[in-house]
């Protein structure tokens, strides 16, 4: 949000990040960027029609299920559905796997979390999601690109928005009241949630 140089974007994820939008707000901030017509959740057709007409978008989630849910589904129509091969299917990011969270939203203690699964495809998107080396650029949210994967060293080779080349490793995380998890400190990057 404080990166945007849209002064309109600006003002709505400000409005979003201060308090859940009424109906009147929610219409105001989706008024020509909804990205796809009704209320249902998006059909492959959907998303198939909004990376052409905008490769670059990334859909934004009031859930981590829904963002969970478009990233499968984009994964699905750019890589799998055009019979792309994966360079690796690696543990991904724990807090992106809704398996890990109650109905209330709230973390599940005593148990580890479980990273998610996910298929890495060159080519794809993905949001870095771990403070490891803000010089370099490998900070929380930073958008890349996967160049590549090297199963001998587990090394994912990815190029940032910014046009640093980084590695990422899987990354051994204490959580609070619930134990030790492993996993890349990585999340698919074509839905992200804003609360």
């Amino acid at each position: 949000m404080w990166r945007c140089q849209d002064d309109v974007l600006k003002k709505k994820l400000l409005a979003l990040r201060t308090a859940m939008p009424d109906k009147a707000l929610l219409r105001q901030i989706c008024a020509g960027h909804k990205a796809w017509s009704g209320y249902d959740e998006p059909t492959a057709w959907d998303l198939t029609k909004l990376y052409r007409a905008h490769p670059d978008t990334t859909v934004v989630t009031c859930t981590r299920r829904n963002a969970a849910k478009v990233n499968d589904l984009a994964t699905f129509v750019l890589f799998t559905g055009r019979k792309k091969r994966p360079l690796a299917e690696l543990s991904v990011d724990w807090e992106a796997n809704e398996a890990n969270y109650n109905e209330q939203n709230c973390l599940i203690t005593g148990r580890a979390p479980q990273p998610s699964l996910a298929k890495i495809f060159k080519g794809a998107r993905i949001h870095l999601t771990k403070n490891l080396n803000k010089e370099a650029d490998f900070v929380n949210g930073m958008e890349a690109v996967v160049q590549s994967y090297d199963a001998d060293s587990r090394g994912l080779h990815v190029r940032t928005k910014t046009g640093r080349t980084l590695v990422c490793y899987p990354v051994t995380e204490w959580v609070e009241d619930c134990g030790a998890v492993t996993a890349y400190p990585i999340r698919p990057g074509y839905a992200c949630t804003i609360h």
